[in-house]
């Protein structure tokens, strides 16, 4: 996110680069991808050629040994090294030998070539407990990442669809960038722009541009696959339809946006400004219904939660300040919003929030580098994930609520199990601006940072499975 992290900001931290001991993660590799070189090696087959050329050279008991793994006749006739044979015997077990060498051959070739068409283990995706939580770690590590190229600077915010079918990327240049996707339930994928074809799936690709200033977050409608919404800089939010490209309605706010997000029905958005001002959107007229002013907060995320009963604020003082919501409705003349609590449970500013499919908690990043797991009935904090030891940029639960996803300036992104807390598997990256779940399969988009060590603008989707 890009909301409070520059050096503008009165609360800006600098964040440099560290040295990290990285897992191996090639070692995370399940034990049956292992498969060893057939052998190569019959030894008895090359010694008894070799006796057959010297036959008075040879020992008994080596002679004794080759007739063991023989079908036909090498006879001793003596133990003091004497060989009884017949010229037709000999020409008899040549004739056999290098049959049976062909055989094995041959063998052997099928044998490596079924070896190098094996196709990847694939652990299902399933319902991972305490008992099993080993086959998570061993799912995730048998999947892949592919690359999606078309930015030309630096990614600011992504996230999918409603329906899984397009992930979109803001950009720092003004420009949002929309890929379409096909990802069938085993997440492999039958379309993509990576970038080692993204020549045959240009038509694939849609660029979004008119934004004057850079692209803080993007947010796609809840009802409506082609609704896109962008907050700019350039102190306006818009609302796109990506099936043409083009700009449907423009909204201008009070200061450069940092935060735009929908109401669950689509029937309203909210944005915020640096400035701290949140303004109220009506989604059938696009205009402000109200601005409310929240000096001294250090806004940095403003959303609702999954039933659009509460409003939820991060702010700079580390707290998470909730809001009672009351749509307008026949019996409510204009929308209401009441302080309902504050959440402290960080030492550092909260930049980010994300609420869990299943409508249980929801979890909170921190400059503290801890992400914070909340029972959104009570309002506790029951759980922290530490496995980041940089502020948490960007947090993120999976479709079904089993893993939450976690990442900063550091160069891992964090899966963990949500009910054990265990973390399960870290995918290695130069950092993370923002990362994004699909909504209905185990496959996660992220934008990786640009900094001194990584100029590789491409989105990044991990979850593919062969």
């Amino acid at each position: 996110m890009g909301s409070r992290l520059n050096p503008s900001s009165n609360i800006y931290m600098p964040m440099q680069r560290g040295g990290y001991y990285l897992p191996n993660m090639g070692q995370m590799q399940h034990p049956l991808f292992n498969y060893q070189y057939p052998p190569n090696s019959f030894p008895h087959l090359q010694q008894q050629s070799q006796q057959l050329h010297h036959p008075h050279s040879g020992n008994i008991q080596n002679i004794q040994q080759s007739h063991s793994g023989l079908s036909g006749g090498i006879t001793s006739s003596s133990t003091s090294g004497g060989i009884g044979t017949s010229s037709t015997s000999i020409s008899s077990n040549i004739g056999s030998s290098n049959k049976d060498k062909e055989k094995e051959k041959e063998k052997e070739k099928d044998a490596r070539d079924k070896e190098q068409n094996i196709p990847k283990t694939n652990t299902p995706y399933t319902l991972f407990d305490s008992k099993n939580i080993d086959l998570a770690s061993r799912y995730f590590s048998e999947c892949s990442t592919r690359d999606f190229s078309g930015l030309k600077k630096k990614p600011t915010s992504l996230s999918w669809n409603c329906d899984g079918t397009k992930l979109a990327c803001g950009s720092a240049d003004g420009t949002a960038k929309v890929w379409s996707f096909d990802i069938n339930s085993s997440g492999s994928s039958s379309s993509s722009s990576s970038s080692s074809s993204s020549s045959r799936n240009k038509d694939k690709e849609i660029e979004l541009k008119g934004h004057e200033g850079s692209i803080e977050k993007l947010s796609w409608s809840p009802k409506h696959p082609d609704v896109l919404a962008t907050a700019s800089s350039d102190k306006t939010v818009k609302v796109w339809d990506v099936r043409t490209g083009k700009c449907t309605s423009t909204i201008v706010t009070n200061g450069e946006n940092i935060d735009v997000r929908w109401y669950p029905d689509g029937s309203y958005m909210l944005s915020c400004t640096r400035d701290d001002h949140v303004s109220l959107i009506d989604v059938n007229t696009m205009k402000i219904l109200k601005n409310y002013k929240f000096n001294g907060e250090e806004l940095n995320e403003v959303t609702w939660d999954n039933k659009g009963q509460l409003m939820f604020m991060t702010n700079g003082a580390g707290n998470v300040e909730v809001y009672k919501f009351t749509p307008r409705s026949s019996t409510v003349k204009q929308e209401v919003v009441k302080h309902l609590k504050t959440l402290s449970g960080h030492t550092n500013i909260v930049y980010c929030l994300d609420f869990d499919p299943t409508g249980r908690y929801f979890a909170a990043g921190s400059a503290d580098s801890i992400v914070s797991l909340w029972d959104i009935e009570d309002m506790m904090c029951i759980k922290t994930f530490t496995k980041l030891s940089f502020p948490c940029r960007s947090v993120s639960f999976s479709f079904d609520g089993q893993f939450i996803a976690s990442a900063s300036e550091e160069a891992i992104i964090d899966i963990s199990h949500v009910e054990s807390g265990q973390s399960i598997f870290s995918i290695d990256c130069p950092g993370t601006a923002s990362l994004k779940w699909h909504p209905t399969l185990p496959v996660l988009a992220y934008a990786p940072e640009i900094n001194e060590n990584n100029k590789d603008t491409s989105i990044k989707v991990f979850g593919f499975h062969s």
